[in-house]
């Protein structure tokens, strides 16, 4: 588990931008963000339901296709 809570600072498109790098994975990003959940979400209690386990699944499910074949996402700089 990888966690880097300066990630949280970054916008989505840097973000998206560092995942296709590969500089960040998408477990670390997961990791990161259920940091942050659990440090914010007592004082806010927004999020009924978390589900950081099928999000990981999801990301395995995601990065094994990704790797079959080339997946098209927007670029994030063409607004």
């Amino acid at each position: 588990m990888s966690v880097d809570l300066s990630l949280i600072e970054r916008s989505a498109c840097d973000v998206v931008e560092l995942l296709r790098e590969e500089a960040v994975s998408p477990h670390d990003l997961l990791d990161t963000l259920a940091v942050q959940v659990a440090r914010i979400e007592p004082r806010v209690n927004a999020l009924p339901t978390l589900c950081f386990e099928r999000a990981h699944a999801h990301a395995d499910c995601t990065t094994v296709r990704c790797a079959r074949r080339s997946a098209h996402v927007p670029n994030c700089s063409t607004r």
